[in-house]
């Protein structure tokens, strides 16, 4: 049961860090880098009918790595060493992108 492996209601948990707010739009689908480094979103943008890619770096987190607008956004994963990600547009395709960040 979840009281035996000490899970908590989600009534009771807070949030550790609010990194957006305010979109105009939808989260659709969210990634974690490999190392937790990196967080990527791919937003639907309501008011413009288009989708939106943001990364951020979890360390700095008031300014996105990457943050462009693009075709509807269905789903981003990392490659396993962290260095590109991968989307997938409502419209087929799949664009690759180079996410290395400085140290």
């Amino acid at each position: 049961t979840a009281a035996e492996v000490g899970a908590k209601p989600l009534g009771t948990l807070k949030p550790e860090a609010v990194i957006s707010e305010g979109q105009t739009g939808g989260v659709r689908t969210l990634a974690f880098s490999g190392d937790g480094r990196l967080l990527a979103a791919g937003c639907w943008k309501y008011n413009t009918k288009m989708g939106q890619l943001t990364v951020w770096d979890i360390k700095q987190p008031d300014e996105p790595v990457l943050n462009i607008d693009t075709l509807g956004i269905e789903a981003v994963v990392f490659s396993r060493d962290g260095k590109t990600l991968m989307t997938g547009m409502r419209d087929g395709t799949i664009t690759l992108w180079d996410v290395m960040i400085s140290e």
